[in-house]
């Protein structure tokens, strides 16, 4: 696409210095800027929280590995008995579900994982504020909106650590853990890291509403503001 229409354009908008950096070395653009494409708004802090509910948020599709996400989750069921799996995504295609619901039925998960299917943004903000962690095995995002959501709302994140966004959003040890990708025992043991004790579960939490403070409404718009005076066709007129 790139090759194609690239001499359409003055430059391009991407959201991390990873995806600027890798298009630099391949294209000469007179201008990649980097600006965060979405923010985070202001959220209560939930007092309603249970740190053993585990939710994924995003398409049952093969490129997200959903099965990956159960695999996780029944090494730390197996020793957190008391945690939960919340689905949240319709399945596309419909098959993925379907597989996952005979992964869960041999696992003998079928009291603990739930299928949501789709929601409103309202009923998902509510979700995360009774949550404890998010996971994410995508294999790859250019920027997680999923995992701004949950850092927003205070949840802690265990993902792969995958192009593009994810490196900048996860601070590993921080606010969760990023773990190579298809490492599905790391993964696990960096969830019973974080849900081990409450006092632990907390130092994570903080440091999760701590990091979506970066990408607030003033934050993000002042990036683009300030960009403007580099790239002077940055808003048309």
């Amino acid at each position: 696409m790139f090759s194609l229409y690239k001499d359409n354009f003055d430059g391009l908008i991407v959201a991390t210095k990873q995806q600027k950096d890798e298009i630099s070395k391949y294209y000469d653009f007179k201008h990649i800027v980097t600006l965060t494409d979405t923010y985070s708004k202001k959220v209560k802090k939930s007092i309603s929280r249970d740190k053993n509910k585990i939710i994924y948020i995003g398409r049952l599709s093969l490129e997200k590995k959903p099965a990956d996400v159960l695999g996780i989750f029944a090494k730390v069921h197996e020793r957190f008995p008391e945690t939960s799996l919340d689905f949240y995504g319709y399945s596309s295609p419909l098959e993925v579900q379907k597989d996952l619901e005979k992964l869960v039925e041999a696992d003998n998960l079928k009291n603990v994982v739930n299928f949501k299917g789709y929601h409103s943004k309202e009923v998902i903000e509510a979700a995360l504020d009774k949550a404890g962690l998010l996971l994410n095995t995508s294999e790859g995002e250019a920027f997680g909106m999923n995992v701004l959501e949950a850092l927003n709302h205070g949840v802690p994140v265990v993902a792969y650590k995958v192009k593009y966004g994810l490196n900048e959003q996860i601070e590993d040890g921080g606010n969760g853990y990023l773990v190579p990708y298809g490492a599905i025992q790391t993964a696990a043991d960096s969830v019973i890291e974080i849900i081990r004790s409450k006092a632990n579960w907390d130092k994570f939490s903080r440091s999760a509403y701590a990091k979506a403070k970066e990408y607030s409404e003033e934050a993000v718009w002042s990036q683009w503001l300030n960009e403007k005076i580099v790239a002077d066709s940055l808003f048309i007129r």
